[in-house]
This record gives structure tokens, sequence and C-alpha cells, in this order.
């Protein structure tokens, strides 16, 4: 939430033509990033979780990108944001890799489960893999 109020004050600077361009373009992506982040925590899978994180993360990556341009066009110091954003991506970069670490392993292991002889003698009338 500290990066959205940071993006709002850093975009109302801008000049008055861009605060409504660009300005209103990172503001949105600011937005997005918690309310991805707040939609996925209320799905029902841990892939669900993920997915919404990785749309939080390309919203992170658009907003770098419009604070670089920001910096570029108009001179503007976004150094404390951007540091702040990197935290953000960090944090979601990790969180999507516990997500889907945990999730290959409960599907390898699901998986294994059914390839072994004790899964197919006891759901197989042949007792063996199809």
């Amino acid at each position: 939430m500290k990066l959205v109020q940071d993006v709002y004050l850093f975009t109302s600077r801008l000049p008055g033509y861009e605060k409504f361009r660009l300005g209103d373009q990172m503001r949105r992506c600011a937005v997005s990033i918690p309310s991805n982040i707040a939609e996925g925590r209320n799905r029902s899978t841990r892939r669900e979780f993920a997915h919404f994180l990785r749309i939080a993360l390309g919203s992170s990556a658009e907003l770098e990108t419009q604070l670089l341009l920001t910096e570029r066009i108009h001179h503007v110091e976004s150094k404390n944001i951007l540091l702040l954003l990197d935290e953000v991506q960090k944090m979601l970069s990790t969180v999507i890799r516990k997500l889907e670490g945990d999730y290959d392993k409960h599907q390898l292991k699901a998986r294994s489960s059914q390839l072994s002889p004790t899964y197919w003698s006891k759901t197989s009338s042949c007792g063996s893999p199809p």
C-alpha cells in the first residue's frame, strides 16, 4: 500500500498535462499490484493465487518502465519508489516460486503415487498401469 501512496504523491508532482496521461497509467499500475494480490489470495487454489501474483508482477514491471520513462522525459527522481518497487518484485517472485514449488511437489507426489504398484493393485482390476 505504501507503494501506491508514493506513486500517487509522485504523479501529483508531474506537469499538468502528464498527470492525466503517464501519471494516470502509473497510478493504475500501482493500484493493480495490491488489488491482484488481494484477489489471488481469496481464490481457492495455490495455483490461482500464483496466477494473480504473476499479474501483479507484470503490473510492477509496467510501473517500473513508466517510472524510468518519467525520469528520462521530465528529469524527476523516482529512486525511492524504484527501490520500494524492487522489494515488492522480489517478494512477489519469492512467493510465486514457493507457491509453484509446492504445487509442483504436490503434483509430483500424486503422479508418483499413481505409478506405484500398490496404487494400481488397489484401483485396477488387473493390478498394473494401463
